[in-house]
């Protein structure tokens, strides 16, 4: 696509996409998670973050504060992995 803009003399400007889940979209794209493993390593009951998964309650900021950052230890804790 760049190309052929670029080649009618008309610029494109670079783009950034940024995937922003809520947290059922979150668990149905990564299903490999445990809701209940992950609601675990973040201190919280796993019926609670369920509920949270299904849209049938919807947590505080500092909740989903709470949430991200156990997801965040989770992958840099998967990237230091070494297998073999």
């Amino acid at each position: 696509m760049r190309e052929i803009k670029e080649e009618k003399g008309k610029e494109m400007p670079e783009l950034e996409y940024k995937f922003k889940f809520d947290i059922g979209s979150f668990f149905n794209y990564y299903s490999y998670l445990s809701v209940t493993g992950v609601a675990k390593r973040a201190g919280m009951n796993a019926s609670v973050l369920r509920r949270y998964a299904t849209g049938a309650k919807t947590p505080k900021a500092k909740t989903m504060q709470r949430i991200e950052e156990c997801l965040r230890n989770i992958g840099i804790e998967l990237q230091s992995a070494v297998i073999g």
